[in-house]
């Protein structure tokens, strides 16, 4: 059974555009290339897709997300709403943890 993720990354770590590249140790920052690009990360041995998705925050700055999957036919679009939607659970989770309640005192 194939399993797949969808992650955001740091902008310093490293992805090599080809095994050739791999190979020779030919790693770039992330953040130095346009995306979405196909690669492998540094220290993983799965190939990936990776894309730059620009936010705009509240008070009107950008922020920039590094998102990584291992589902390389997806697409920039299909990952934003693929994360869009991971990011609501995780939300979510948070909350019940900000106010859980001990029930059992009831």
């Amino acid at each position: 059974m194939e399993k797949y993720f969808i992650l955001a990354l740091k902008s310093n770590r490293l992805i090599a555009l080809s095994t050739e590249d791999k190979l020779q140790g030919g790693f770039q920052r992330i953040d130095s290339s346009e995306t979405p690009i196909s690669g492998c990360i540094k220290a993983m041995d799965v190939p990936v897709v990776l894309h730059r998705q620009i936010l705009k925050n509240k008070d009107g700055s950008e922020g920039i997300l590094y998102l990584m999957s291992n589902d390389i036919e997806l697409d920039k679009e299909s990952i934003e709403i693929i994360n869009q939607k991971k990011w609501k659970v995780e939300v979510f989770h948070e909350n019940i943890k900000k106010y859980k309640i001990n029930y059992s005192t009831c």
